[in-house]
């Protein structure tokens, strides 16, 4: 059995995060091992130790939750695995919104129940909480849909093929998303040694 990932756990009390992670183990498993949840696993860990050894000024640029939602959601629809003809342009950005939103639903109709059963002679009061739309704005383990965009945009930008196909494009993006950088960089640390070897060897055949 494997050792814990003290980074993959990095955010215990955030259900976007939680739901994520549960998804991308899963996901995962239709990938060869070069793409496995293992290689996740590392480009999450390396991501953080490079935040965490990061100048203090270009570390105040960065947001570790965009960095650990990125890193576990890089490889989810990797071109190279997809049909031919298919597209993921907006893959993780609706996986994001849809989790998100099931997230906040599960919380208000909970707090909605708890509500009913602390009182139930408020029915007015409890119609009123049920017919409110969640807002993930207003929560901040919620995922709103500029941070879905923001995610989308560097997921699609992680791989070496997609910065040299665009190299000015991507170094716009690092400008307006550092986060990438940082993701960037561990997936590509990920390929180096005798890890990245085996890796290429498995994904070559």
């Amino acid at each position: 059995m494997a050792a814990p990932n003290p980074a993959v756990d990095a955010f215990p009390d955030d259900p976007l995060v939680q739901s994520v992670t549960a998804y991308v183990k899963e996901y995962m498993q239709n990938y060869d091992a070069s793409h496995a949840w293992d290689h996740i696993e590392r480009v999450v860990a390396l991501a953080h130790h490079i935040y965490a050894q990061s100048d203090p000024a270009f570390q105040s640029t960065l947001d570790l939750r965009t960095i650990h939602l990125a890193a576990l959601l890089h490889d989810v629809g990797d071109h190279k695995y997809l049909p031919p003809g298919a597209s993921s342009q907006t893959q993780i950005q609706t996986l994001l919104l849809s989790l998100s939103l099931s997230n906040l639903n599960s919380t208000s109709n909970s707090t909605s129940d708890s509500t009913s059963n602390s009182n139930p002679t408020s029915t007015s009061d409890s119609l009123s909480t049920s017919n409110t739309k969640p807002d993930p704005n207003s929560d901040p383990n919620s995922c709103t849909p500029t941070l879905a965009q923001k995610i989308q945009t560097i997921c699609s930008a992680v791989s070496y093929s997609s910065e040299i196909k665009n190299p000015s494009r991507v170094t716009s993006l690092i400008a307006s998303h550092p986060e990438l950088a940082v993701v960037q960089d561990a997936d590509r640390l990920d390929a180096m040694g005798a890890v990245g070897i085996g890796r290429m060897f498995t994904f070559g055949g």
